[in-house]
């Protein structure tokens, strides 16, 4: 619901938000030039504040015919007099009286004004403008909503932006500009209101014209005791009485109120002070316009330039998400079903899998339907015989968009079926709640005593490898030959040609591989811990590896172990020097060591150690890292020694503790963690950043001895995780 509130209105009025923002955006620089115009009113340690009365003196002596004196919200003072060419309009020095040059109106801010306040269609305009206010207002509200809902909460508003480079640009500059588009949207509705006559401006009301005027002789303005009790500074505007008759009175409008003096006397004869109405009005005013204060109007110019990228990219997500959609074929209907797929998708990926396996039991004469999982009706599904749900999870461990009345429908249908079921969980291993929502999916049909046909699966950022293996024991259970090889469609490649390799041996067999291919022109700017998604010649689906190098290093390097009966670390073992790779980068934004000098804990085993490599080799500040790394044997698959003594002997790399499992009685890194468990708790006392690279079950070996470390300081890992100081790359 809060996404449709957000886009439908946001897709409606993108080309109209779009002229409003570039044209209040132009608008913006008005009161920053008016500003800028005006002569210095500040007065000197030695002299008083200027008041009315002598500057209205000045400017009398030196223009003839004045008619009015006027002083804009900017500080600008402008004089209104009757020359042989007619009524013309100067800005004036305050000081000396004197004209400084002619007021004219700018013909770009007339016809910006017009177009902002209406699209040259005068009442119909307005209405247009004031409704794309609203509507404005409801996509900043919603969008808000959204914005907490894929962070993970309110709390973490401020925290980093994740997805896609096109949401990552949406989220960091809404996040900007977000006030700005609030008060710009509310002040702009509210004078929507004032201009239909909805509500009030407190203006209203006519001053009558005083019955008590002297009729004498007018004194000149100079002596006149009201408008020395003026300062200049409270001038909006002065409108003198015509020369030749006694019984008119100057007109004067401050920014408290307004009223009439009488020429001869010098007196205010009324005076009526500006109601409450007047006053919110006037300040609402300055609000949207920045006139009066020229700075807010700078503030709002950006705001609205940033109102423009937030409709590009925002139409841009929109259209991606629609050309993501998945259509789907042959899909046979709930009752006639052997299979149902459930799909819970908030951006569509997961779709994309869902659908490629509907196509794989399809082609194998299994009669499947699958639709979103807010269309679960599990009392229609009278053919059924397994029930397979494939869903992602939205910010901190929620239902996607699609999968919001799942729990509820469940809930209500009170029978077990005869099916069973199995989950596919998709998520970000950085999230600390991976997977939660499919996790608490499976937890739900168990308490209502559903058959399970597998255990949950979670897959890491779409791994399509993950996806693979998940197909072949599915197949084993279904008793089906289902070969599922689903890519999420993938970035243009690069050709890498191999100009290094170091290779590592166990057992007298190539084991290990350090490969280092020159950097392509047209690959992508890259980091280290960022990953090398490796294409092998007979498959499409990418296989990724850690980067050990960056950009500037002008090289790509990357760890290899040999898998039995690995296609694509086969591949690459084979390489000879010279030879060509298609490859492009998958940024991993979210595995870098945070900024600072806070201390680095770097734990891996392995090809896991390439990344942390990368990290160590770009400390040029000397910051304080910590590396506990495991292999086998340290004559074998010891993978980067010389280079981790050299950076020791550089104070890159503040401690190296290795553990080799074959050799001696063995021992693995999480007995090094434990060996050096009081230096791991004064390095987290410290602020410190554990990161994990390597393989499922170190990760979880490592996962168990932190906790057991930490625990003597009321500390674990999901607590950090919470701190953003826990960041894991586990494959």
């Amino acid at each position: 619901m809060i996404r449709q509130l957000h886009s439908l209105p946001g897709l409606f009025i993108a080309i109209l938000v779009i002229v409003l923002a570039v044209s209040g955006a132009i608008l913006s620089l008005e009161p920053v030039l008016d500003r800028f115009n005006a002569v210095s009113l500040k007065p000197t340690k030695l002299a008083a504040p200027l008041n009315v009365a002598e500057v209205s003196a000045k400017i009398v002596q030196n223009h003839a015919n004045v008619s009015a004196i006027s002083r804009s919200a900017n500080g600008t003072i402008s004089v209104q007099y009757m020359s042989d060419a007619g009524f013309e309009n100067d800005i004036i020095d305050p000081q000396t009286g004197l004209s400084l040059k002619a007021k004219q109106q700018s013909a770009l801010f007339t016809f910006m004004k017009s177009l902002h306040r209406s699209f040259f269609i005068n009442k119909t305009g307005n209405a247009l403008v004031g409704g794309t206010a609203v509507f404005l207002l409801l996509t900043c509200i919603s969008g808000l909503f959204m914005l907490a809902k894929s962070l993970g909460g309110w709390r973490n508003l401020a925290s980093k932006s994740r997805g896609k480079k096109s949401s990552r640009l949406h989220i960091d500059i809404s996040r900007i500009i977000i006030i700005g588009l609030l008060i710009t949207s509310l002040t702009g509705g509210y004078m929507a209101l004032v201009r239909f006559d909805f509500i009030g401006n407190g203006g209203e009301e006519f001053l009558p014209f005083p019955a008590d005027v002297a009729g004498s002789p007018a004194a000149p303005i100079g002596q006149l005791t009201a408008l020395k009790n003026i300062p200049i500074t409270d001038l909006r505007e002065l409108r003198l009485p015509f020369a030749d008759d006694p019984f008119d009175v100057f007109s004067i409008t401050t920014q408290f109120g307004q009223g009439y003096i009488d020429q001869a006397s010098g007196e205010m004869l009324i005076f009526a002070n500006n109601g409450l109405g007047q006053n919110i009005y006037e300040f609402i005013y300055m609000l949207h316009t920045g006139q009066g204060l020229w700075w807010w109007g700078l503030l709002l110019g950006i705001a609205s330039l940033g109102m423009v990228a937030l409709a590009i990219t925002g139409t841009y997500i929109w259209w991606r998400r629609k050309a993501s959609a998945v259509s789907i074929r042959h899909n046979v209907t709930k009752a006639k079903a052997e299979t149902i797929i459930l799909v819970g998708s908030e951006g569509n990926a997961t779709w994309g899998f869902g659908q490629h396996l509907q196509q794989k039991l399809t082609n194998l004469g299994v009669k499947t339907h699958i639709s979103a999982m807010n269309g679960f009706a599990p009392h229609l599904y009278g053919q059924a015989k397994h029930l397979i749900i494939l869903s992602s999870t939205y910010g901190d461990g929620n239902a996607p968009s699609n999968a919001t009345q799942f729990m509820q429908k469940l809930e209500n249908f009170t029978k077990c079926p005869s099916y069973d079921f199995t989950i596919l969980g998709f998520g970000d291993k950085q999230f600390s709640h991976f997977c939660k929502f499919a996790h608490d999916v499976e937890l739900a049909l168990l308490r209502k005593s559903w058959q399970r046909l597998m255990p949950i699966t979670s897959i890491n950022q779409q791994s399509a490898q993950s996806f693979e293996q998940w197909g072949i024991e599915l197949g084993q259970a279904l008793r089906l030959n289902l070969g599922l090889s689903y890519s999420p469609p993938h970035p243009s490649t690069c050709q890498l040609r191999l100009e290094k390799r170091l290779e590592y041996q166990h057992d007298g067999q190539h084991n290990t591989c350090i490969l280092t291919f020159a950097a392509s022109k047209g690959l992508q700017t890259f980091a280290a811990g960022d990953l090398l998604a490796i294409l092998p010649p007979t498959s499409q689906i990418a296989r990724f590896y850690s980067l050990a190098s960056c950009t500037n290093d002008g090289k790509v390097e990357i760890c290899v172990t040999l898998q039995k009966g690995g296609l694509c670390s086969t591949f690459l073992h084979g390489l000879n020097l010279g030879d060509d790779i298609e490859a492009y980068i998958q940024t991993n934004k979210n595995f870098r060591p945070a900024d600072g000098q806070k201390p680095l804990i770097l734990i891996g085993a392995g090809t896991g150690i390439a990344p942390f490599m990368g990290f160590i080799q770009e400390n040029n500040d000397n910051r304080d890292i910590q590396l506990y790394w495991g292999g086998r044997h340290p004559d074998s698959d010891f993978l980067y020694r010389d280079k981790l003594y050299n950076q020791l002997k550089n104070n890159k790399l503040t401690q190296l503790n290795t553990a080799f499992s074959r050799l001696g009685s063995g021992k693995y890194v999480q007995d090094q963690l434990v060996l050096n468990a009081n230096n791991i708790r004064q390095t987290i006392r410290q602020g410190g950043q554990i990161m994990i690279c390597g393989g499922r079950n170190m990760a979880q070996g490592v996962r168990q001895s932190l906790d057991e470390i930490l625990a003597a300081d009321g500390l674990n890992i999901a607590a950090l995780k919470t701190q953003k100081r826990y960041n894991e790359d586990v494959y």
